[in-house]
């Protein structure tokens, strides 16, 4: 089964809770246009960063732990 890359399950979960690119950012202390890199696949967030992600979308860091 294929799967999706991690910047569109980024994306995919904030655009599932309703939540601006500029909260999300603000609350896992990145830049807005460093999230935006990253749902674009333009950049590879570091685990801290993606463990952030998860934690605040809801998708833990046990999927983090899947980078």
């Amino acid at each position: 089964m294929p799967t999706l890359p991690t910047g569109a399950l980024i994306r995919a979960a904030r655009r599932r809770d309703g939540r601006p690119r500029a909260a999300v950012a603000g609350l896992c202390g990145i830049s807005t246009d460093y999230l935006s890199q990253i749902e674009r696949g333009r950049k590879k967030p570091s685990r801290d960063v993606l463990a952030k992600l998860a934690d605040e979308l809801g998708g833990g860091r046990e999927a983090a732990g899947r980078q």
